[in-house]
């Protein structure tokens, strides 16, 4: 909607991850290994924490239900759903 985002750089890689591969599901592990590379020094729950920050901001921004944009596939992983986007 134009309106800029508050990203954090990891967000925002986070993000540009999920959009360049709109529709697959990816794993906490998948999506930090793409993003952190395999030596970062966090754990994958730190992904779960930067999906809680992005949603917020996403809602924030005025997207009522970021949640139809970055979904969570429970058991998998999440998703970006470009439709929705």
């Amino acid at each position: 909607g134009g309106t800029q985002l508050p990203f954090t750089k990891s967000e925002y890689a986070i993000c540009e991850f999920l959009a360049l591969h709109a529709g697959q599901t990816f794993g906490k592990e998948q999506i930090y290994e793409a993003v952190f590379g395999y030596d970062g020094t966090a754990d994958d729950t730190a992904i779960t924490q930067h999906i809680k920050n992005i949603r917020a901001k996403l809602r924030t921004a005025g997207l009522a239900s970021p949640e139809t944009v970055l979904k969570t596939v429970w058991g998998v992983g999440y998703l970006w759903n470009a439709a929705d986007a």
